[in-house]
């Protein structure tokens, strides 16, 4: 993860109105917003999210964004242009940093800058990320946070909310498709297909455990088949036989092996 300060540079102090986050896995970004700042300080783009209280660009908006401060794909000589820079290929990331993140239509640049000297409101942002997303039944979704609070979402509620994503997702798919978005900021299904972690822990309902919890049940909870044959003293080919036979029933594949729930194997296998 690459971070940048954003800054006004017509102020003369006080001038960061948001971060820059990059992410090399999947070359995404994310843009975090200063709350409470002037929309004139801000710039137009900024100021009409602000406007609405989203201060947590998602991936789309934070790529446009980059995208409007460098060079376009379809520029002509667009080679001879990244060769200059010394690039071999089109890099967005590269780009913007190349140019500090200065536009002719603004006053804003970037500046590279350590997690460990983030502003204090943009480090509690941090806190508020997923650090995972576990479906559950009937569309719900169980987000634990950095800050370990965990919450419980119906996810029904806010998709017929949001008429873009109700025609996207199909409801029967809705858990099983979902995805934490790189950096934690929200889950997606697809491009363009976000719900970031504001309005999931606004529509959620707050848990009286944390993910440490959460962590625990799930360790001490499922069993995979080697994990079965080691406690219970059984092969794996009589376990596979059980489940063959619907006497042991499985959750989930995990690569090649079968998971199972604690009190299944309990209950069969030491009776």
């Amino acid at each position: 993860m690459k971070i940048y300060s954003i800054q006004n540079d017509f102020l003369p102090k006080d001038n960061i109105v948001g971060y820059l986050f990059y992410y090399a896995s999947d070359r995404s970004f994310c843009i975090e917003l200063k709350e409470g700042l002037p929309p004139q300080d801000m710039t137009l783009y900024f100021a009409a999210f602000a406007e609405k209280n989203i201060w947590t660009l998602n991936p789309s908006w934070s790529r446009r964004w980059v995208e409007q401060r460098i060079v376009p794909t379809d520029r002509q000589n667009l080679g001879m242009t990244l060769r200059e820079a010394g690039l071999k290929e089109y890099d967005s990331h590269r780009l913007i940093v190349l140019s500090g993140g200065q536009c002719a239509q603004d006053d804003l640049s970037i500046s590279p800058v350590s997690s460990e000297h983030l502003e204090s409101w943009a480090k509690e942002r941090l806190g508020k990320r997923i650090s995972m997303a576990v479906p559950v039944s009937k569309n719900r979704l169980f987000a634990a946070l950095y800050n370990k609070s965990v919450y419980i979402v119906e996810l029904n509620k806010l998709i017929n909310d949001n008429h873009s994503l109700h025609d996207k997702l199909h409801e029967r798919t809705i858990s099983r498709t979902v995805k934490l978005i790189t950096g934690g900021t929200g889950i997606t299904w697809s491009e363009g297909a976000y719900i970031m972690s504001d309005d999931l822990i606004s529509a959620g309902k707050r848990c009286s455990f944390d993910s440490d919890d959460l962590r625990t049940v799930i360790m001490d909870t499922v069993l995979d088949t080697a994990d079965v044959c080691e406690e219970y003293g059984v092969s794996r080919q009589y376990i596979n036989r059980l489940t063959r036979d619907g006497m042991l029933p499985g959750i989930s594949k995990r690569g090649r092996s079968q998971l199972y729930l604690r009190p299944d194997a309990e209950k069969l296998l030491r009776s």
